[in-house]
This record gives C-alpha cells, sequence and structure tokens, in this order.
C-alpha cells in the first residue's frame, strides 16, 4: 500500500493558480473574439481621398496636417502649459521681503 500524501498549502495554491490562469486566458480570448465582431476598427476621421494619418508626429513634424487629431490636442495643451508657466515666471512676481 502506498501512504496518500497529504497536500501542501504550496500544492494548493499551485492548482489554485493554474485554475485562475487557465480561466483568464480563455476569458480573454472570449473578449477579444466578441470586440473583434462588434467594435470595428478605429479610424481617424482622415478623409477618404487625403493622405492618412501618421503614426507619430515627429515622423512628419512639419506637416501638422497629417497629424492624428488626438496629436493636436496635446501639442496645443503643451503649447497653453508653456505659455502659462511663462507668463507666471515673467510676470508672478514671487514672494516679497518685509523691511522691518
Amino acid at each position: 500500500l502506498r501512504s496518500a500524501r497529504r497536500a501542501t498549502f504550496f500544492d494548493v495554491f499551485l492548482l489554485v493558480m493554474s485554475f485562475a490562469a487557465s480561466a483568464l486566458r480563455t476569458t480573454q480570448q472570449r473578449a477579444q473574439a466578441v470586440c473583434a465582431r462588434v467594435v470595428p476598427k478605429r479610424a481617424y476621421g482622415a478623409p477618404a481621398d487625403g493622405p492618412p494619418p501618421v503614426d507619430y508626429p515627429w515622423m512628419a513634424p512639419s506637416e501638422p496636417s497629417r497629424w492624428k487629431s488626438e496629436h493636436v490636442v496635446f501639442t496645443v495643451l503643451a503649447g497653453w502649459a508653456v505659455g502659462l508657466s511663462a507668463a507666471k515666471a515673467a510676470f508672478g512676481g514671487g514672494k516679497k521681503e518685509e523691511k522691518k
């Protein structure tokens, strides 16, 4: 007769993690299949007869008309941030010392 080995905490942990990993994998595969059927590929609103938008602004830095709209928004927001911080530095004044 063989003596039955008692399952340790580590054995149970490995079993549970293996089950969780396989469940996660099948859930992800199902979600990807559903999304592929339901959600069409996102188009960036480029005109059909115009050039396609570039993936990154630094691929065509001198042609903002080919940038995606998200890149234009980020660039405008960055410009405002630079302008406001420069104005604060120039006209902010800073702390004034009190003379006694």
